[in-house]
C-alpha cells in the first residue's frame, strides 16, 4: 500500500477514531486459544486484537490491542517514552557508564562529541495499519527498536541497550542529517516540518535499510495503537496486527530530498 507524506502531517491530522470500516475475523479459534482481530468497537472503545486463552476449562482475555482514547493521558506525553526507554533510570545510566568504559578500555580514547543541530533526541518507530499512521504502544518491545540520540552515542533500546559511537556528523540541508557510525552511515532525512517525520536511512557498503520514525514529542499528532498482554507474551508478529509495508523510498521521491553524497 503506497503512503502518502500528508498522512503524517500535523496540519493534516483528523480523528480517525471514526474513520474506519467495521470488520471482525476469527482468526484462531481451537481448544486454546480465540483470536480475534480487524477493527470493531466493544464498550466506545476501538479494538484491533482480542485473544483469549483457556485456563482451567474457561476463556479468559490474555491480549488486547485498541485504540487509545484519551488523548490527554500520559501515554501522549514525551516522559511516557522516556521513561519507558530508559526503565529504571539509575540502572539505564549505570549501563551507559559501562558501555563508556568499555570504549575507552579497548579504544584507548573517550567517546567523541558531535553536533545533533537541535534534532530531537528521542524517537520510535511509526506504524502504518489499513492505510493510516499510528504509534503504538507494544507489550514488551517495537520494531524497529526505539532509540537515543545524543552528542556521542545512537542508543538503541529493545530488551537490551546497543549502543553506536558517533564518529561525525553533518547537515547537508534543511532537512537532511548525516551522522557518521563506527562502520555504518545513518542519513536522517526529515519528511514533515511539524510532526517531524523522519526517515532513517543506514548505509553499510552495498546495504541500505530505512525505518520510519517519529520523535516522541510528536506522539500527540498521531493516533495510538495500545497493546497489552497481562498474562503472557503476544507474538504480533506471528498473528495481528500485521502493519502495512511502507513504501519509504517513494516517501523519500515525494518529499525530493536532496541527493545524499557518495560514501566517503
Amino acid at each position: 500500500m503506497e503512503q502518502d507524506i500528508q498522512s503524517f502531517s500535523g496540519h493534516a491530522r483528523a480523528d480517525t477514531r471514526v474513520a474506519y470500516k467495521e470488520k471482525r475475523d476469527t482468526l484462531i479459534q481451537n481448544d486454546h486459544t480465540l483470536l480475534i482481530a480487524g477493527q470493531f468497537v466493544e464498550n466506545d472503545t476501538l479494538f484491533f486484537v482480542q485473544e483469549y486463552d483457556c485456563e482451567a476449562g474457561k476463556m479468559s482475555r490474555n491480549t488486547y490491542i485498541f485504540l487509545e482514547p484519551d488523548r490527554q493521558s500520559e501515554y501522549f506525553q514525551p516522559d511516557y517514552w522516556i521513561n519507558r526507554f530508559e526503565g529504571n533510570h539509575e540502572d539505564y545510566l549505570q549501563q551507559i557508564k559501562e558501555h563508556r568504559n568499555y570504549h575507552l578500555k579497548n579504544n584507548g580514547t573517550p567517546y567523541q562529541k558531535v553536533n545533533t543541530f537541535g534534532l530531537p533526541a528521542d524517537w520510535i518507530p511509526l506504524h502504518y495499519f489499513d492505510g493510516k499512521p499510528y504509534a503504538y504502544i507494544p507489550p514488551e518491545t517495537d520494531t524497529p527498536a526505539p532509540r537515543r540520540l545524543t552528542d556521542s552515542l545512537l542508543i538503541q533500546k529493545d530488551f537490551e541497550i546497543y549502543t553506536f559511537p558517533l564518529r561525525k556528523s553533518r547537515k547537508l540541508s534543511p532537512t537532511l542529517y548525516h551522522f557518521r557510525l563506527e562502520e555504518t552511515d545513518l542519513f536522517i532525512h526529515i519528511l514533515d516540518e511539524q510532526t517531524q517525520t523522519a526517515v532513517w536511512e543506514y548505509r553499510q557498503g552495498k546495504k541500505n535499510w530505512y525505518h520510519l520514525m517519529i520523535p516522541v514529542a510528536s506522539v500527540r499528532y498521531f493516533d495510538l495503537m495500545h497493546s497489552i498482554a497481562p498474562n503472557h507474551k503476544y507474538f504480533e508478529t506471528h498473528q495481528a496486527p500485521v502493519f502495512d509495508s511502507v513504501n519509504i523510498k517513494a516517501l523519500l521521491q515525494q518529499k525530493q530530498q536532496s541527493n545524499i553524497p557518495e560514501k566517503e
